[in-house]
Formats: structure tokens, sequence, C-alpha cells
């Protein structure tokens, strides 16, 4: 629905833990399938409208479209010795989706309410930041996760507020810190990377090790 309401590609980013997985997926809400704007006439590549989204119709429509993947105009006739034609459409397509920051981005709390050091994780490592993390609280250790369902545009605003509540943030990835950088542009809070590429998922117990030895302290009663 994303890719149709905003004529951009959508990317599923399944990495290959979850490819390897049987398991039951259940729905409990019904989705309405979105179709673009298909109006005629109108050039299909540009728009003086400010959501920045042009009416698209589809081939078979009886429009002529010219359809390239260099630069081009709004007619999408080929301008690629032209920097002002680059630069709009590169403005255009980057502020469409940015203005939709808000209905595009995702996440998930889990025990961050009183959490003096959180996980931040996607993918497949967040499911074993979240066992981790309960098996912290289980220890004294007050842990909390957010989980990025998405992870562009940027999640700013909810990591930001972030840093603002606990001390330090582990971020657990299956790379050498590209999403550990975003993080630390976002928060005042202390973030420590660990970064695998063997091949091998991050284990449970391997993120609660981490967890327990960059924790502020452990106080409270540690129920979750």
């Amino acid at each position: 629905n994303l890719s149709e309401r905003l004529r951009v590609p959508a990317f599923v980013m399944a990495d290959e833990a979850v490819g390897h997985l049987h398991e039951t997926a259940e729905y409990h809400r019904r989705f309405d399938v979105v179709d673009r704007v298909r109006r005629g006439g109108e050039p299909p590549f540009g728009t003086p409208e400010p959501d920045g989204v042009p009416p698209m119709p589809r081939f078979g429509d009886g429009e002529n479209l010219l359809v390239t993947g260099s630069t081009h105009d709004a007619s999408g006739y080929r301008k690629v010795e032209d920097s002002a034609v680059h630069a709009a459409l590169v403005d255009r397509l980057r502020g469409k989706v940015l203005a939709r920051r808000e209905e595009i981005v995702e996440v998930e709390e889990h025990l961050l309410d009183d959490a003096d050091v959180a996980v931040v994780a996607y993918g497949f490592t967040a499911r074993g930041a979240l066992a981790a993390v309960r098996e912290a609280r289980e220890r004294g250790v007050r842990a909390g996760l957010l989980r990025l369902k998405t992870l562009w545009p940027f999640p700013e605003a909810q990591v930001e507020a972030l840093g603002r509540r606990v001390r330090k943030i582990l971020v657990p990835e299956m790379n050498h810190g590209q999403m550990a950088g975003e993080v630390r542009k976002q928060c005042r809070a202390d973030v420590v990377p660990y970064g695998r590429t063997n091949g091998e998922a991050i284990a449970p117990e391997t993120i609660l090790r981490e967890i327990e030895r960059i924790a502020p302290g452990r106080r409270g009663s540690g129920a979750g």
C-alpha cells in the first residue's frame, strides 16, 4: 500500500535467519488494498502538489508513457546532463517519503517504562533481544527493548526520546555497526554497538551478557 500511495519501491527486509523458519502467522486486522491515483493527461513524473505524488496511469490505460531509469523530467524525457532537473527529481522523491514519516515509521516498545538500559534492535536479532531483556529483568537489571520495524525514514523521534529515558543503549546487529551509528546520531545516551558477521545469529544469552556488562546498576526487584 505504501508503494502504491507514494509510488516508490517498498522493501521487506527479511533476513536469512527468518527465511529458514517455519511458523504460524496470525493476522488480526483486515487491510484495504490501495490503488494509485490514475488520472490521465498529466505529467506522470512531476506534480505541483505539495505531496509530491503525481498521478500514474497503468500500461494499457491509453496514455503515452516514457519510462527510464535515468534522470528524467516530469514527462519522462531523459535529462541526464541537466543538473536542475536532477536536483528537482531527487528532492521530490525524497520529500514525498520524509513528509509522511509519521505514518510510515513503526516501532515496538517492550519494558521501557522504568528501564535503565535499553536494547535497540531490528529483524531477527530483535527476537533474541526480547528474550534477553526479559531474562535480564529476572536477574534484577531494568532492561527494555525498542524494536525498529521500519528503518527508513529512520525513527529519529523515538530513538531521541529513548536516549532521554535511559543511560545506556545496546545495539546488537548482524553487521559492523551501521544501525548503531544511526542510533548514536539521534540520542544523548551512551550507545554500545555489538556486531557480528560470521553468519551466525546473535543468541539471547550473548545479548544478555552484553546487557549485564553495560548496565549502569542493578536495583529494584527486577520484576517486569
